[in-house]
């Protein structure tokens, strides 16, 4: 990430989110997710645009995703494989995931 402030963005509808950031009116992060129950949230997508890869937008998505399922009390159910792996390999997500 540059030296610049990143700020993510949530927008939410009746069923899904998204989590993602905009550089110039453009969409360069996201990670979406849908509502499965009042319990439950589906982390399905992520995605960087090439140019910001490895440069840790995802992991920032991921840190929101994970504050939003802690402040709201879900239970993530991660389908994105980006996802899955880090909430298996970080052991201050143990709690957040169904397996």
């Amino acid at each position: 990430m540059d030296n610049e402030r990143i700020i993510v963005q949530l927008e939410l509808s009746e069923q899904r989110g998204m989590f993602f950031i905009e550089k110039e009116g453009e969409k360069i992060a996201f990670m979406t997710f849908r509502y499965s129950d009042n319990f439950h949230i589906i982390v399905d997508h992520t995605r960087v645009n090439d140019t910001y890869r490895n440069k840790g937008y995802a992991k920032l998505l991921l840190e929101h995703m994970v504050n939003y399922a802690k402040e709201n009390q879900f239970i993530i159910i991660p389908v994105c494989s980006f996802v899955s792996y880090e909430l298996s390999h970080n052991p201050d997500y143990k709690n957040l995931a169904k397996e």
